[in-house]
C-alpha cells in the first residue's frame, strides 16, 4: 500500500530563507548531525571510527512508528532488555516527524515530544514541531549573523586578496 506524503507550509517567506540556510549547513557537514537533541554541532571527540562501533546492550529500543497518513509520524521508542521483553525501568520515548516545504524543498523535522502516553504525544505533536521550526529558524538567523559579522580584508599585491593566499588577505570574524 502506497502512502501519500502531505507537507507542512510555513507561512513567512523569512522563514524558508532561514530554513534553507540551515539546511545547507547541515549537509555541508563531513559528520552526522544530531537533529533530535537539536545539536547541529558533532565535536571530534563524539565522532567514531569503524573498528570503534558497537551495540549498547544496555540501551536498546524497539521502534515503532504510528502515523496519521497525512502530516504526523510519532516514532515510539520502547526500552528493551537484551532478551527482547519490555524494560519497564525506562520510560518510552517519543519522537515527532513531519516534512515541510522550504525553497530548497521538503526538508525533514523531528523533535523528542515530552509524553508519558500516545495519547500526550498526540496531543502535543504540532506544538512540538512548531517549537522544533522556531528553534531551527533562530539557529539559522544566528548562523547568518554570525556569517555577515565576518569581515573580508583585502591582500596587498597581486590576486586581488583571494583569502587564504599567500598574497594576503582573509576573514576576520567579529
Amino acid at each position: 500500500m502506497k502512502c501519500k506524503r502531505w507537507h507542512v507550509f510555513l507561512p513567512n517567506p523569512e522563514q524558508f530563507f532561514a530554513i534553507s540556510i540551515c539546511l545547507s549547513y547541515i549537509l555541508t557537514q563531513s559528520h552526522v548531525t544530531h537533529l533530535i537533541s537539536g545539536d547541529l554541532n558533532m565535536n571530534d571527540s563524539e565522532q567514531l571510527s569503524l573498528d570503534q562501533i558497537f551495540v549498547d546492550r544496555d540501551n536498546l529500543y524497539r521502534e515503532e512508528n504510528l502515523t496519521d497518513l497525512k502530516v504526523a509520524t510519532i516514532r515510539r521508542l520502547v526500552p528493551i532488555k537484551l532478551d527482547g521483553t519490555d524494560d519497564e525501568s525506562r520510560p518510552i520515548m517519543y519522537i515527532a516527524q513531519t516534512s515541510i516545504m522550504s525553497q530548497m524543498g521538503p526538508l525533514p523535522i523531528q523533535a523528542p515530544i515530552q509524553a508519558d502516553t500516545l495519547e500526550e504525544a498526540v496531543e502535543k505533536f504540532p506544538q512540538t514541531i512548531k517549537d522544533a521550526v522556531d528553534q531551527m529558524v533562530e539557529e539559522a538567523k544566528e548562523m547568518r549573523r554570525q556569517e555577515s559579522s565576518r569581515i573580508v580584508v583585502p591582500g596587498a599585491g597581486m590576486g586581488g586578496g583571494i583569502p587564504g593566499s599567500p598574497l594576503g588577505g582573509g576573514i576576520i570574524s567579529g
